[in-house]
């Protein structure tokens, strides 16, 4: 990513901030579209005992949303007939940097086809068309080399499909994945809904490093393939924490602010614009702090989404996937 579309990229970012903590229509009440949702994992699931009824998939894409899928990929989780989708709305409003490209997508799909993010999910069913009683659990995979060409993108794409993601393919869940994200669900002509459950996911982001998020709330869906072997058509939908907001989102962001002020093809005048609304030292450093405590930021951090019905609201994600069979080991 060039550093004069990162900076473009900052000012979208900033409006898309403030556009979505205003979003909020106002509503405190936790999620009235499923079961009430403990504060970290969700209502309890007994774990999977698989008997010839379960199927293991990857995620061999994962999509972020744009200006148009934005308000389609979600969840509706103040019951209002809306998606919510906060944080996708503002990646969305990235979207149009690059000439169209949206470059954290870019990193996104480096991530996946050079194996160092990677999703696994286990699916179990007595019937893949329909079961109301289906279960699913969730693992970030343990890095896997996919490609030999990590340099070329178009290469290791090309290569990740027939090393990873052709089907089938091994994988083992991280070390320090979770082990208890367990969805309870359901099939109903071949569409799988499940959750809601905690689970943890990591997002590459550009350059300034990867998100490491604790979602709550996490709805998976899709359309089950013969055999479980595929879930297509994905949407994967959580709530992101204050204390992931805090330590890990914008963090992130102030990295991404500091490159752009200390790079010399950003123009003068974003430069101005960044020091208006963060530098208020003047120091020509943004800071965490000043990040924290910036109008905007506040604003964000207010959230769109109460999905547990404590009184603090967290910020909805909605991201779009694929996922095809696979075998998932050392479990």
């Amino acid at each position: 990513m060039s550093m004069r579309n990162t900076a473009r990229l900052v000012l979208v970012l900033a409006l898309s901030l403030f556009v979505a903590g205003c979003s909020d229509d106002g509503k405190d009440s936790p999620d009235t579209d499923g079961p009430k949702v403990q504060a970290d994992s969700g209502p309890e699931v007994t774990p999977l005992v698989c008997d010839n009824d379960c199927a293991d998939l990857v995620m061999s894409a994962i999509t972020l949303p744009d200006a148009t899928t934005a308000t389609k990929i979600g969840h509706d989780y103040n019951g209002d007939g809306t998606v919510d989708n906060a944080l996708g709305n503002i990646l969305g409003g990235l979207s149009s940097m690059a000439g169209g490209s949206l470059n954290v997508q870019e990193a996104v799909d480096s991530g996946i086809n050079k194996g160092t993010t990677l999703v696994l999910l286990r699916m179990q069913a007595d019937d893949w068309a329909t079961d109301d009683s289906s279960k699913a659990q969730a693992w970030v995979g343990a890095p896997k080399q996919c490609c030999s060409t990590p340099d070329d993108s178009a290469a290791c794409a090309a290569e990740a499909k027939t090393t990873c993601f052709a089907g089938g393919a091994e994988f083992a869940p991280a070390a320090d994945s979770p082990t208890d994200a367990y969805f309870g669900g359901m099939i109903s002509g071949s569409q799988a809904t499940y959750g809601p459950a905690g689970m943890k996911f990591v997002l590459p982001f550009t350059g300034a490093g990867a998100l490491t998020l604790n979602l709550k709330a996490v709805y998976i869906k899709g359309t089950v393939g013969a055999d479980g072997k595929s879930l297509s058509n994905g949407i994967l939908a959580g709530a992101v924490t204050q204390d992931d907001l805090n330590n890990n989102l914008l963090p992130t962001i102030t990295t991404m602010l500091n490159d752009t002020l200390t790079d010399p093809a950003t123009e003068q005048s974003v430069k101005d614009v960044i020091a208006q609304l963060f530098d208020t030292d003047t120091s020509g450093t943004v800071t965490l702090e000043e990040v924290k405590d910036s109008t905007i930021v506040k604003t964000f951090l207010a959230g769109d989404v109460d999905v547990d019905g404590d009184g603090t609201k967290e910020l909805s994600l909605g991201l779009g996937f694929e996922a095809v069979s696979a075998a998932i080991t050392n479990m």
